[in-house]
C-alpha cells in the first residue's frame, strides 16, 4: 500500500518481476502490462541508453547521482506523457 511507485526488477535480465498499485496508476498500465516490461522500458526511448547501463552497473549509477541511490529521471506513462520522478533504487535479496 505503498504510496510511492515500487518496482522490482532481475539484475541479471532487467525484466520486470513485481510492480505496486502506485506504479499501476503512475504508469495507468496494469500490472500484468507491467511485468511484461523491462527496467529501461519505463522510460523515455532517448534515455534506454542510460537507463540500461545504470541498470546493469549499478555501481555506476550510484556514482552518477548527486545522493547516495537517487536520480531525477522520468517515466513514461501509457499515454506517452513523461513523468518527471526520484528514483531512488537498491539491490534486495
Amino acid at each position: 500500500h505503498a504510496a510511492d511507485a515500487i518496482f522490482v526488477a532481475s539484475q541479471k535480465t532487467g525484466r520486470i518481476l513485481d510492480a505496486n498499485l502506485a506504479a499501476e496508476k503512475v504508469l495507468g498500465k496494469s500490472r500484468e502490462d507491467i511485468l511484461k516490461m523491462y527496467q529501461w522500458e519505463l522510460h523515455p526511448e532517448r534515455l534506454t541508453d542510460f537507463s540500461k547501463s545504470s541498470f546493469f552497473n549499478f555501481n555506476v549509477y550510484l556514482q552518477s547521482t548527486a545522493e547516495t541511490g537517487k536520480l531525477i529521471t522520468f517515466l513514461v506513462n501509457a499515454d506517452g506523457t513523461e513523468i518527471p520522478v526520484a528514483l531512488l533504487a537498491s539491490e534486495v535479496e
